[in-house]
């Protein structure tokens, strides 16, 4: 009966410690803190567990509640968020831009045409990032990061580095880059092409290479870079079908006219915009092209230039009274105030034989010439050439440049050319405004140059007619972007003696 007893006793209490047990094991211990990062004493845990259990939302009425949470895009399209082991498209949810897997190598036309073809991911309207764009993917480099340092900006029309930017801090930004840091989100370490264009030269392109990390540009005509795409994700994902735009026609030269409409429209072939907005000589009239044609009584002039073809309008021999004029049939122009004869501009032919227009080239290419029948052509002194310079008075014949001052024997520091002499100001585009015969390109002289270039005193004089200034350069520059117009005396004239 004892052992009964003693055996009732302890049940009784066994159960009732459990029961206690689980009522401690739901609550807070005191002084832990909640949600709100504030404690919870016992006082406050008591008799709040109704009131708790009211305050929990009912899983049923979830989207009654309000959700302020940014999408993830995602997962809605099925997209990773880019990281730095990211090798498939990805989603930036900081930008909302989307970024395709890397290419190989292209120029930048195909990079275009890469972009505008491209199928992946189930879009179809991707396209090459311009740079404000591609710098979005720059880390650990603040200079280079949107907003930083570094004003490039198609975005805030910065495309040149003049327009305020220091271009040491776009080329050679001090980044601090730490043991296996990468400087781009996407683990990139190559150079890519953006769509960024220089304004006045569309061949010039902005690139951003990400093992620096630094803005530098390629040229489109020969250089290769890696591509990203990109593409918005709030676009539609599908081919928008053709573009069109109306532009206004650029680049009309001197002494020519519209033929027959100033602005056109371009239709978007993929690539580009089609036709082009630049002005092409052509005769027969086109309201669908950018064309020009020269005025009454002036003539045309063909030449090519850093791989493209330009054409000149000028006066007429015998047609009109102008002071220097063209032979339509040799290309040679005359100068009734000095008597000289200036050649045409050597084809492109010619530039190939002698292996571009180096010093000495120039001088045995005018050497060798035979054109209009003369033989007797040479590379024109720096007197001469200065005669061809207007709208440039320091620079012109007798003025504040000279160029009889600079000592033979000057080698230290202060040896340069006199600031007299470099006064003009560069027009944009291929602006003829320094030149009498319209020439928007440097010219050799014949002069030797006491100036030193790069510690070697064989330079020669040379005129740049797309600023008037006059300046001087080693003899062995083979530079392609200055050539030569050979000179002669016509003994028949009178003129300038």
């Amino acid at each position: 009966m004892k052992k009964a007893m003693l055996f009732l006793i302890i049940s009784i209490f066994f159960v009732v410690s459990c029961g206690k047990s689980k009522v401690v094991d739901n609550q807070e211990t005191p002084d832990e803190a909640d949600d709100t990062g504030e404690t919870t004493t016992d006082e406050d845990a008591d008799g709040n567990d109704e009131e708790e259990d009211k305050d929990e939302p009912d899983e049923e009425n979830d989207e009654d509640s309000p959700d302020d949470e940014v999408p993830d895009y995602s997962e809605t399209y099925g997209l990773p968020k880019c990281s730095l082991q990211g090798k498939t498209p990805c989603y930036d949810p900081a930008t909302d831009l989307v970024w395709s897997s890397l290419t190989s190598w292209l120029r930048y036309e195909d990079a275009l045409i890469y972009c505008y073809d491209l199928d992946e991911g189930g879009f179809y309207d991707w396209y090459l990032p311009n740079i404000d764009e591609l710098r979005t993917l720059v880390r650990h480099c603040s200079e280079i990061e949107p907003g930083g340092a570094c004003r490039v900006s198609e975005e805030a029309d910065c495309l040149y580095y003049d327009c305020g930017c220091n271009d040491e801090i776009c080329t050679q930004p001090k980044c601090s880059q730490q043991e296996d840091e990468i400087f781009s989100i996407l683990w990139d370490t190559y150079e890519l092409w953006s769509s960024s264009e220089w304004p006045e030269d569309e061949t010039v392109i902005w690139t951003l290479d990400f093992s620096v990390p630094s803005i530098e540009y390629g040229y489109s005509w020969h250089s290769t870079m890696r591509v990203r795409c990109t593409r918005n994700v709030h676009s539609s994902g599908e081919d928008e079908g053709t573009e069109t735009r109306k532009v206004e026609c650029l680049g009309l030269p001197e002494n020519a006219e519209w033929n027959t409409v100033s602005s056109i429209t371009q239709t978007f072939n993929g690539a580009k915009w089609e036709p082009t907005d630049k002005g092409v000589f052509d005769e027969e009239p086109s309201t669908e092209e950018c064309r020009f044609k020269c005025f009454d009584d002036f003539t045309s002039e063909f030449f090519a230039f850093k791989d493209e073809d330009y054409v000149k309008c000028s006066p007429e021999c015998g047609k009109t009274e102008a002071e220097i004029c063209i032979n339509p049939d040799s290309g040679i122009y005359s100068d009734s105030r000095t008597g000289l004869m200036w050649s045409s501009f050597p084809p492109e032919d010619d530039y190939n034989d002698y292996n571009g227009w180096a010093f000495n080239n120039a001088a045995a290419y005018c050497e060798n010439l035979t054109e209009g029948g003369y033989t007797d052509w040479k590379l024109p002194t720096i007197d001469e050439l200065r005669t061809l310079i207007r709208n440039c008075p320091e620079t012109e014949t007798g003025g504040a440049c000279s160029l009889d001052n600079i000592p033979d024997d000057i080698f230290d520091e202060n040896n340069k050319v006199p600031d007299e002499c470099l006064s003009c100001e560069p027009e944009e585009g291929h602006s003829s405004k320094y030149s009498r015969i319209g020439d928007f390109v440097p010219l050799w002289s014949s002069t030797e140059s006491p100036v030193r270039v790069n510690y070697v005193i064989e330079s020669y004089w040379y005129v740049d007619f797309s600023s008037g200034m006059v300046s001087s350069i080693h003899e062995s520059a083979n530079q392609s972007d200055i050539l030569v117009r050979c000179v002669r005396k016509d003994e028949t004239s009178t003129e300038g003696e």
